[in-house]
């Protein structure tokens, strides 16, 4: 019954305020972030050029994942820590069969094949920190790429493409840039209320993702940005560790609350964790 689905624009303004009472909170989740700390691990032992390209070419294969995305990424910062590993497909390609990403494994090493032989490689061989003055050139340059078309895992190589900025002491231009529709953002949108119509979580985050109604949730996602005076980075370092606590403790709010200081060092009300847990679905 997708033609019930709807997108409720006056909750996703309710609940962009909601969170918008957190911006100093998300500021510490950002760097409290397992993804920000690979960042940092890899600048550490690579240097800004070759981390850049690095984080870019990971982000552009981090879907269908077999473990947590948090996960990964520690194990991908502790792969190529490594001087020894070359940044070519052939090392990447080595990569994911350690770390169980072989979905989809041909089609990953083709979008990995056309990131890596792109003048924007090039471009950071000689100066990895090139586009954070332009985050939405970064942006345009990998969507040609890959068609042309929004695409979650582009605007997601650009989120932690600004991780890598802010962590070499750039502060990064992210006014434009689009929320990554991924499994946890598309999660916060049934869960919060803001879908209405759907079914079951387990399916209808499925259909929230689906060609027909992508669109839709982005701008509702768009929305929760635009009310809460957030910019969609903001939002994702929110949505991706906080959501992501929730569906771990089936939103239970008070283990999510506990469980949140304890990783992550900040307190978020619970009252903000139970609107955002209003419409779970058992």
């Amino acid at each position: 019954m997708g033609d019930l689905i709807r997108f409720n624009h006056e909750r996703a303004c309710f609940i962009g305020r909601r969170i918008s009472m957190l911006k100093h909170v998300i500021e510490i989740l950002r760097h409290t972030d397992p993804q920000f700390k690979a960042v940092e691990s890899l600048i550490s032992s690579r240097g800004v050029n070759e981390a850049s390209i690095l984080i870019i070419a990971n982000s552009l294969i981090s879907y269908q994942l077999s473990v947590k995305g948090e996960e990964y990424w520690v194990m991908f910062s502790h792969y190529f820590s490594d001087k020894g590993k070359s940044v070519g497909l052939n090392e990447f390609t080595s990569f994911m069969g350690l770390s169980g990403n072989t979905r989809l494994l041909d089609q990953k090493k083709r979008r990995l094949a056309r990131f890596l032989s792109s003048s924007i490689v090039r471009e950071l061989s000689d100066d990895g920190l090139k586009y954070c003055v332009d985050l939405l050139e970064l942006n345009r340059q990998l969507s040609m790429l890959y068609g042309g078309d929004y695409s979650k895992t582009v605007v997601f190589a650009v989120k932690m493409y600004s991780y890598l900025c802010e962590a070499s002491g750039v502060k990064p231009l992210t006014a434009g840039i689009k929320p990554p529709l991924d499994m946890r953002n598309a999660l916060f949108l049934l869960s919060s209320c803001i879908v209405e119509g759907c079914g079951a979580d387990t399916e209808c985050v499925g259909k929230i993702m689906s060609g027909r109604h992508r669109n839709e949730a982005v701008n509702a996602l768009l929305k929760v940005c635009e009310c809460g005076g957030l910019n969609c980075i903001e939002l994702d370092v929110f949505t991706w560790l906080v959501t992501g606590v929730l569906r771990d403790t089936g939103f239970n709010v008070y283990k999510s609350s506990r469980l949140i200081k304890e990783r992550y060092g900040v307190e978020i009300p619970v009252d903000t964790l139970q609107e955002i847990s209003l419409c779970v679905k058992s």
